[in-house]
């Protein structure tokens, strides 16, 4: 594939009468795929880490429905939720997606402080879990999920039964069943479990800026790896070998550098250069409206883990996807594209996700600071 054709991740589900199927132009791994400290420090080594089955895909119409085109969706873009306290809601983010909408019964972990918008949005240090349970494609909003101190496991028993273990004082388990179309367990909880925060499904959160962006399910994923931040990760560019810094990366921008060559052209040029000055760092901005932006010099490198990304993959590391699928890399979240190649360091128009969001609640009541 040539650096200017157009990526399109087709990801939008079918309805339940439309057995078209969802079309995809992408290679995609068909599992989750979790992280493992696979890096070593020196001289970039790491083997790219491998999907984890969790459990035996069953299959079904909407087997690759995201969970963002959940009616969960709604609140996924913000990652902001209202809970059942006035003046408090839930700064989440997804610590384990197992959204299958081919199970009765499947779940997706959220990790996050309670925070009041207008005193402490959201940036406390005390980070309760909360389970976000689903029957088939269906947000289960009754009752409203709970919030545990610290969810230690969600283990499956079998089609519509799981078993939650959770930590708090001591380590309690229950089992959550569903049947005739009810969510069972929480009648086993103690009385002080069952009395913490719940998160308000019927009220909306703040409105989200920019794209929707995928998440995937428990047994799809529209790419093919997933990392975690805080490490440096060297990829191949043709025949050039860069290292982008995900070890300081602080969501808004990503550095790429090479300590072998000048790759890119020199950008914005100082009126005292050269046409053929070229540059060894690039600044990738993903905020607003975004920039790149290139320099000459010596990277300063954390003492941090270094890792391999594998070739021929696109690789998802927070929301950035870094596509290695040509010789010329593309990175990119929902909003913006960059290409990086010997030669060039230029935008580019920014992938399509095309999720369906005809699923989100239309009736919630509005969000209130």
């Amino acid at each position: 594939m040539g650096f200017a054709a157009a990526l399109t991740l087709g990801l939008a589900s079918c309805s339940s009468s439309d057995t078209s199927g969802t079309v995809l132009s992408i290679t995609s791994s068909t599992a989750g795929e979790t992280d493992t400290e696979t890096g070593t420090p020196d001289p970039h080594p790491g083997p790219a880490t491998t999907f984890e089955i969790n459990e035996t895909p069953v299959t079904c119409e909407n087997q690759t429905m995201d969970l963002m085109s959940t009616a969960f969706g709604a609140w996924l873009g913000s990652q902001i939720v209202p809970t059942d306290q006035p003046g408090t809601s839930y700064y989440f983010t997804v610590k384990d997606n197992q959204f299958n909408p081919c199970a009765e019964l499947s779940w997706v972990t959220l990790e996050g402080p309670n925070g009041n918008p207008n005193r402490d949005p959201g940036n406390g240090t005390n980070f309760v879990d909360t389970i976000v349970f689903f029957n088939g494609e269906d947000l289960i909003r009754d009752p409203a999920p709970l919030q545990f101190q610290d969810v230690t496991s969600v283990e499956r028993i079998d089609a519509n039964r799981l078993t939650l273990t959770y930590r708090g004082d001591w380590e309690h388990s229950v089992t959550y069943s569903f049947t005739d179309g009810q969510l069972h367990g929480e009648e086993q909880l103690p009385t002080e479990q069952s009395e913490n925060i719940r998160l308000d499904l019927h009220r909306a959160g703040p409105s989200a800026t920019g794209a929707p962006r995928p998440f995937g399910n428990a047994n799809y994923r529209p790419w093919d790896h997933e990392k975690s931040v805080g490490r440096q990760y060297s990829l191949m560019m043709g025949g050039e070998m860069i290292t982008c810094d995900f070890a300081n990366f602080n969501g808004v921008q990503v550095v790429c550098y090479s300590e072998t060559s000048l790759p890119w052209p020199l950008m914005p040029r100082d009126p005292q250069s050269k046409a053929q000055d070229m540059a060894n760092i690039a600044f990738l901005n993903f905020q607003a409206d975004g920039n790149i932006t290139t320099d000459a010099g010596t990277f300063s490198k954390p003492g941090t883990k270094f890792e391999m990304l594998p070739d021929d993959s696109v690789t998802r590391i927070a929301d950035i996807f870094i596509d290695t699928r040509s010789e010329v890399v593309k990175i990119h979240d929902a909003n913006l594209a960059y290409l990086l190649g010997v030669g060039v360091a230029e935008p580019v128009e920014v992938p399509s996700f095309q999720l369906d969001t005809s699923r989100h609640p239309t009736d919630l009541a509005p969000w209130e600071e």
